[in-house]
């Protein structure tokens, strides 16, 4: 099959890092593979085996980038284009006289919360022949308000080759990370309160901070509350790093305390590298931390996260169970090979419906 994915960057992030892993494990199952970046490319373009191209958009209604975009689909015969997130009005505006290619949209929308404007996307479904959620939250909410019947397919992450942990400050059994571009939906500023004052009562505690900023950045906000609690010793801002997994293989405590999410694949990460997890009760969190997989708090509470995290380093044992079934469960249910097999029945049902629609219209369909 030939498939080009499109995706508005290749800076790292969550539906990034899904469209390199996709696009890497169906060129691995013998497809052509292009993925596209819209706007501009990033960290993420040197771990993709597929074909790479940059188109530079520089607004919206880039009239040039979308001629290149719809040239690309023509003359490598595209059969699938599959839009993750914001990209879908590129892709609906280069498909213009292009009838045949199917169009998948891949909604990754975590932040529910802070609503979305649903006229724009009513309009572009009329083109899409299928979608596709990163929770099942969203798969209901594209249901209800765009009339979209969306598959659920989970966030899946390559296992890590074996490597060695990468030398970080602080000592055994006392390293928390947390994984996570600064934006306030992630919401550092709770995670750092909560965790304040355990980090004062315990010098040897030290808290890694994995990610970029962006245009909403909350990092120099970060920044602040860490030298205002005097945290500066034991808070380390590592940034946008190639090496995540190292990093987690050092560490032994993985937290997230996002407001809002999809199904982050932070966590999975943190399942592959076997930590001990907490979390703020949000999108799939819940789900994947179920049965005594890792722990939960509620979202913008401090004070519920120094108290779950006070239960958790109390007790080695329990971290290291909980972690090892969290791994399991990654290596069982988040299988990239499952994942792209599904993605291939997925496209197989979208070209069937794109074909029938096709002949159903003479006219142009694009």
């Amino acid at each position: 099959m030939r498939v080009l994915h499109l995706i508005d960057s290749l800076q790292r992030g969550g539906a990034e890092q899904a469209a390199v892993h996709l696009s890497n494990a169906l060129l691995s199952r013998g497809h052509q593979v292009v993925l596209c970046a819209t706007r501009r490319g990033g960290a993420l373009e040197s771990e993709c085996t597929a074909e790479v191209v940059l188109l530079g958009k520089r607004s919206a209604l880039d009239l040039g980038a979308h001629r290149r975009l719809h040239e690309i689909l023509a003359s490598r015969r595209i059969e699938v284009v599959h839009a993750h997130s914001t990209s879908l009005l590129s892709a609906r505006l280069a498909l213009i006289g292009l009838p045949t290619p199917a169009l998948i949209w891949h909604d990754h929308f975590g932040d529910l919360a802070s609503g979305r404007r649903r006229w724009p996307l009513r309009l572009l479904r009329r083109r899409v022949d299928a979608a596709i959620a990163a929770s099942r939250e969203l798969a209901e909410w594209d249901r209800a308000q765009l009339g979209l019947t969306a598959d659920w397919l989970p966030n899946a992450v390559p296992r890590p080759p074996a490597q060695p942990p990468l030398d970080l400050d602080g000592s055994p059994g006392k390293r928390l990370v947390c994984v996570a571009n600064f934006r306030p939906q992630k919401d550092h500023q709770t995670l750092l309160a909560g965790l304040a004052p355990l980090l004062l009562e315990d010098p040897e505690l030290r808290l890694f901070l994995v990610g970029r900023g962006g245009r909403e950045s909350t990092r120099g906000q970060v920044e602040k509350q860490i030298a205002d609690l005097d945290l500066a010793a034991q808070v380390v801002l590592l940034g946008e790093r190639d090496d995540v997994a190292r990093i987690l293989s050092a560490c032994d405590i993985g937290l997230l305390g996002s407001r809002s999410e999809g199904m982050p694949l932070t966590l999975v990460e943190y399942g592959w590298a076997e930590l001990a997890v907490l979390a703020t009760e949000v999108g799939q969190c819940r789900e994947l931390l179920a049965q005594q997989r890792g722990w939960l708090v509620p979202p913008g509470d401090p004070g519920a996260l120094e108290t779950k995290l006070r239960e958790l380093l109390a007790d080695p044992g329990e971290q290291r169970r909980r972690a090892r079934a969290l791994h399991d469960h990654v290596r069982s249910h988040f299988d990239l090979g499952q994942v792209a097999k599904r993605l291939e029945e997925i496209y197989a049902e979208a070209r069937t419906a794109r074909c029938r629609a096709v002949a159903s219209r003479p006219v142009d369909a694009g």
